[in-house]
């Protein structure tokens, strides 16, 4: 009883006090409410690992509850070149990652080989059959609006977006109900291109930030609105040339900031005539 699939290894770019950008499949006892769980994928989580390179990884729950990464009962099998934790090269070529459940432990496979196994005691015996599967893409974040890339960035309508194929099951006789869904769609994408077959990815809800400087103050509010983000505050700074009266002189973050997620502040300075007032010549 299990689940396989083959995947891309990406290499995601996450956000600043963003927690990971992963690739899991994952098997469950669906019927029943808490779930328990099996999980096997790839991430990036630079808290778990240190780096910002892709890992492989395997989790846990047990009726529900939360366990720990790579551990928490996890016996490895410590075949060299093949362990949880361990940096995985980022690759367009699709390596497998397996599931199944045999004897009395839930073997975990990478590569076409077993890396470890939960044994059933995590479960009481309780949790020896799966009714669902499920392959995906996964952002966890500080914000609604993450600037986080999923898969590799690039949206499953492109041919180069992270991809997952081949997927399959145990036993072989199995008729699968297949389905696809998406969490946010504005923000993260998923394409069933074949049999088996899906991409998925996005940059999340990026926004561009817009060049004030130069226009009316006025004006810089509904500027920053359309572009997504929000107004953070203005402040004024005498001109003493009063070549700028009321014009924007400075903002933050920068015109032209790429990768800022949606709902961001900005901030802006604009000029104001000096207290001693505006030369002769520019009154």
């Amino acid at each position: 009883d299990g689940a396989r699939g083959y995947f891309t290894s990406e290499k995601p770019r996450l956000a600043a006090g963003d927690y990971h950008s992963l690739a899991e499949l994952a098997v469950d006892d669906g019927a029943s409410q808490p779930k328990s769980i099996v999980e096997i994928g790839w991430t990036v989580d630079r808290a778990l690992n240190g780096d910002s390179e892709p890992h492989l990884f395997v989790y846990h729950w047990v009726d529900g509850q939360e366990t720990c990464y790579n551990g928490c009962g996890f016996v490895p099998f410590n075949e060299p070149g093949y362990s949880v934790g361990m940096k995985l090269p980022v690759s367009s070529t699709p390596r497998q990652f397996s599931i199944l459940h045999r004897g009395s432990e839930w073997l975990m496979g990478y590569n076409g080989h077993w890396v470890g196994a939960f044994p059933d005691a995590l479960w009481g015996d309780r949790f020896k059959v799966s009714t669902e599967a499920k392959f995906f893409g996964e952002v966890a974040s500080s914000t609604p609006n993450p600037c986080t890339d999923m898969g590799n960035g690039q949206p499953a309508s492109s041919a180069t977006a992270a991809r997952v194929q081949d997927i399959g099951f145990w036993p072989g006789s199995v008729n699968p109900d297949i389905k696809i869904t998406q969490a946010t769609p504005n923000m993260y994408t998923v394409l069933w291109t074949s049999h088996g077959s899906f991409r998925y990815g996005g940059v999340g809800d990026c926004r561009t930030v817009p060049n004030l400087v130069g226009g009316l103050a006025k004006d810089a509010p509904k500027r920053i609105t359309d572009a997504g983000l929000v107004v953070g505050g203005s402040s004024t700074v005498q001109d003493p040339e009063c070549e700028r009266l009321l014009r924007v002189i400075s903002q933050s973050p920068a015109a032209g900031t790429t990768r800022v997620a949606g709902g961001s502040k900005v901030t802006y300075r604009y000029g104001v005539e000096p207290r001693n007032g505006c030369p002769d010549n520019r009154q």
